[in-house]
């Protein structure tokens, strides 16, 4: 799993990059936001596979 609950700690497993996971919840919706004011009735975000 990628957020430690304990700690509210976001880790990335393919990049390594780290934050606080309320910011990353909060940086998700902003990007949602964005989606919804251009015109997208029901944003939201594709599950894409990751390959090195």
């Amino acid at each position: 799993e990628n957020r430690n609950h304990r700690i509210h700690r976001y880790d990335c497993v393919f990049c390594g990059f780290k934050t606080n996971d309320d910011r990353v919840g909060a940086m998700n919706l902003y990007e949602l936001g964005k989606q919804y004011i251009s015109g997208i009735e029901n944003p939201k975000f594709e599950l894409t596979n990751v390959t090195d």
